[in-house]
Parts: C-alpha cells; sequence; structure tokens
C-alpha cells in the first residue's frame, strides 16, 4: 500500500491511500547462481556423473531435480551476489510472478546471455537457477531482458521462492 500526503493551499494536510504498482522489494540472502542449459536429458543424470567430473574436464555439470538430468556449462555462470527479489501479479491473469532485479554487473552478464537465448526455441532457451547450491528453477528465456529485470512466472508458489531467496 502506498500512502502519500498531500498539503492543501489552506494548510491542511490529506493522506491519499491506494495500492502502488510497484512491489516491496527484499535483498537477496541466498548464494544464487543462474547456468546456461546445454542439455536436458530424460531420465536421471547417468550414474557416477558428478559436478567435479565435469567442471574440471569439459566446464559442464549435471543437475538432478525429478529424474531430469540438465547439462550446464559452468564456464558461461552468473554468480548473483547483489539483487532483490519480490512479488507482482501478472498483467492479465490470476497468477502472481517472483521478481529478481540484479545489479549492474549481473544485469549486464545477463542481459548477453539473454539475447543468445532468446533467439532459439525450448529447450534450448532453458537455464538452469541454483540456490545455495541446490536446483531451484529451469526457466526459460523468452526475450532479451537489458535492464537486469526478470519476471518469473509457472513455477511453484511465488511467495514461497521469495522466501527462500530473502530468509
Amino acid at each position: 500500500m502506498k500512502i502519500q500526503a498531500v498539503s492543501a493551499a489552506l494548510g491542511v494536510t490529506v493522506l491519499v491511500v491506494g495500492c502502488s504498482n510497484e512491489p516491496e522489494m527484499a535483498p537477496l540472502a541466498a548464494d544464487m547462481v543462474i547456468y546456461p542449459v546445454l542439455a536436458v536429458e530424460n531420465p536421471e543424470c547417468p550414474p557416477g556423473e558428478t559436478q567435479e567430473d565435469y567442471e574440471e574436464a569439459v566446464e559442464e555439470i549435471f543437475v538432478e531435480k525429478e529424474l531430469t538430468c540438465y547439462v550446464v556449462a559452468t564456464d558461461r555462470r552468473i554468480e548473483v551476489t547483489d539483487a532483490e527479489v519480490g512479488i507482482t501479479e501478472v498483467e492479465n491473469s490470476t497468477q502472481d510472478a517472483l521478481l529478481l532485479h540484479l545489479g549492474e554487473e549481473e544485469a549486464e552478464a545477463y542481459s548477453d546471455l539473454s539475447a543468445e537465448l532468446s533467439e532459439v526455441p525450448y529447450p534450448d532457451n532453458l537455464t538452469l537457477v541454483t540456490v545455495d547450491g541446490q536446483f531451484f528453477l529451469a526457466p526459460t528465456v523468452n526475450a532479451h531482458i537489458t535492464d537486469g529485470q526478470m519476471e518469473i512466472t509457472g513455477n511453484d508458489d511465488p511467495e514461497d521462492l521469495h522466501r527462500t531467496l530473502t530468509e
């Protein structure tokens, strides 16, 4: 809710109370890394294949989530240390979205990555996001993001995701 004080000519102060379209943002309080996905393999990752096996050898890792194996490029990862997180309503929808506003350095790196990924079809436009070293999301990139402000929809409950990132 937004409260604004308006001063009238007679010296009377009027409070205007209304809803603001700007969501409340909180600082990111977790270690977040964004990776471009090189391949999606079903079912699970091959036995014995670990992050250590691939990170040093070919700059790729396997991340496993719900019987899906994501092969990601570690040499193109974006380590997010400066970001804010919020929740907003999706226009013309009944669902909410998780907002992620990246800091200047991360926004520049993500702009380069999203320019490339927004031009290719699914599943080549996937990214994988880890939080505190664990799988968090695997969102598609549908547009070139130049300002570092991402709106993530279609996943788990945005409020749960927000809590994970800010507590």
